[in-house]
C-alpha cells in the first residue's frame, strides 16, 4: 500500500445547519480536503467520498471506517494505511446538490451480493442500498422475462453497485460487519429497510 493514505471520515455541516453528516472511505492526500481553494477541495472531497454512505453518527461512521481499514491490512498482508483511521473536519457543508432521501420501506434493503472478482480468481462482496434488489437478481438467475425487463434489472444492478457506488470487500464478514452499520444508521433516523441486510449471489462478474 502506498504512503499518505488513510481510512477517513469526513465530518461536514449538513446544509441545514443543524446537524453534522459523515462520509467513510480510504483516500490519499486527505490534506486537499482542508485545501481553501474551494474548487480543488470540493473537487477531491467528490471524487474520494461522493460515493459513500451519509452517516448520521460520528461513532458508526468511525466503526465503517475501521471495516475499511481491516481491508486494507487484508489485501495488504497485514500492512494498513499510513494514517490509520481519523476524521477531517471540513467547515463547508458537502459539494453538490442537498442529498435526495430515500423512501426507506419501499422494497428496498441493505445488499451484500457476491460475486465473481473481475480481478483475478475467487469473490468479492460488494455492500450497498438499494431497491428492488432482489427481483433483480432473481430475473437474471432465472433468465425469464422480456428482453426489456432483462435490461432494466441489469441497470438497476450496475446503477446500485457499480464500482463509485458501493463499497467492495474481499470476505463476506468484512462486508456484512459494513452492511450492519448501513442499516443500523437508517434504524438510528427513525426509518426501517423493507428487507434489513440481505445476502445475494450472481455466479459471474458484475
Amino acid at each position: 500500500m502506498s504512503a499518505d493514505n488513510g481510512s477517513y471520515v469526513v465530518k461536514t455541516p449538513a446544509r441545514n445547519g443543524l446537524a453534522f453528516e459523515y462520509r467513510a472511505g480510504h483516500a490519499q492526500a486527505i490534506e486537499n480536503a482542508e485545501w481553501p481553494v474551494i474548487g480543488v477541495r470540493n473537487q477531491y472531497l467528490a471524487n474520494a467520498f461522493g460515493a459513500s454512505w451519509v452517516f448520521a453518527r460520528e461513532r458508526r461512521a468511525v466503526a465503517f471506517a475501521n471495516v475499511i481499514e481491516d481491508e486494507v491490512e487484508a489485501l495488504c498482508n497485514g500492512w494498513g494505511t499510513e494514517y490509520g483511521v481519523a476524521v477531517i473536519p471540513v467547515d463547508t457543508p458537502f459539494p453538490g446538490a442537498a442529498d435526495v432521501k430515500p423512501s426507506f420501506g419501499a422494497d428496498d434493503g441493505v445488499y451484500v451480493l457476491k460475486t465473481l472478482s473481475p480481478w483475478g480468481e475467487g469473490y468479492i462482496w460488494r455492500v450497498a442500498y438499494g431497491q428492488g434488489i432482489g427481483a433483480d437478481v432473481q430475473q437474471l438467475l432465472s433468465g425469464g422475462g422480456r428482453l426489456l425487463e432483462l435490461h432494466a434489472s441489469v441497470d438497476n444492478l450496475l446503477s446500485t453497485f457499480g464500482q463509485r457506488r458501493s463499497m467492495i470487500f474481499s470476505s463476506r464478514g468484512r462486508a456484512m460487519r459494513a452492511a450492519h452499520l448501513i442499516n443500523d444508521d437508517i434504524v438510528s433516523r427513525g426509518g426501517a429497510t423493507a428487507h434489513g441486510v440481505v445476502r445475494l449471489e450472481l455466479p459471474f462478474e458484475l
